[in-house]
């Protein structure tokens, strides 16, 4: 029987409303608890099947390189991928890389590069 078939559900059946109670860490929204343990949880089981799952990235500690931030502010600017190379001495196949790395980094994609490099942490020095 796959794991999700003997969560627990809420609301139970029947109306309760009273959410389940569990240990809670100061600051944390109950649902996001809730959330974490479900990812744990989906995790352990993907470990268990054999598969590796990806490693979870937070913006706050997945920060940009100096030369990835020069590359999609570029970008962002509208620049083709043969000036972006020249500029940082790269081939055209490396900018290509390093916007990939950039846009799973960030959470977007071209489209939304401009808007999320604004909010996105700048490297530390």
């Amino acid at each position: 029987m796959p794991w999700w078939a003997t969560a627990p559900r809420w609301p139970a059946p029947g109306g309760c409303t009273t959410p389940p109670t569990g240990s809670t860490r100061p600051g944390r929204s109950r649902a996001l608890r809730r959330a974490e343990g479900l990812a744990a949880r989906a995790r352990q089981e993907l470990s268990s099947a054999g598969l590796r799952p990806l490693p979870l990235r937070y913006p706050q500690t997945d920060t940009l390189t100096a030369q990835e931030r020069k590359a999609a502010e570029m970008t962002a600017r509208g620049q083709a991928a043969a000036v972006v190379a020249k500029a940082l001495h790269l081939t055209e196949q490396g900018v290509r890389q390093l916007l990939s790395s950039v846009y799973r980094k960030v959470g977007t994609d071209a489209a939304g590069l401009a808007e999320a490099l604004e909010t996105f942490p700048r490297p530390r020095r």
